[in-house]
């Protein structure tokens, strides 16, 4: 989850750049943030943990869209595409 979050930050001030590809670049910049991804990824993994390992995937699903529906309200402007909601 820790690297997950790390991509998504360093990879955030490309996420629309169609420029050519280098692997020369700071991993974090001044400019570099969480995004929707992140917030996203703290909810499935808080849906997953309240349902439990036994959890149908009923139980996983209504948990996640409650989880989401919670961090997104909570971080409204994080970046969600306008098909999201």
């Amino acid at each position: 989850m820790v690297g997950a979050i790390l991509g998504d930050i360093a990879g955030s001030r490309f996420e629309f750049d169609c420029g050519p590809w280098s692997k020369d670049f700071a991993f974090v910049a001044a400019d570099s943030q969480w995004t929707d991804d992140t917030v996203m990824m703290i909810a499935v993994c808080e849906a997953l943990l309240n349902a439990g390992i036994e959890a149908e995937p009923s139980l996983i699903r209504k948990e996640c869209i409650r989880s989401m529906k919670k961090w997104g309200q909570r971080y409204p402007d994080a970046g969600y595409g306008a098909r999201f909601i």
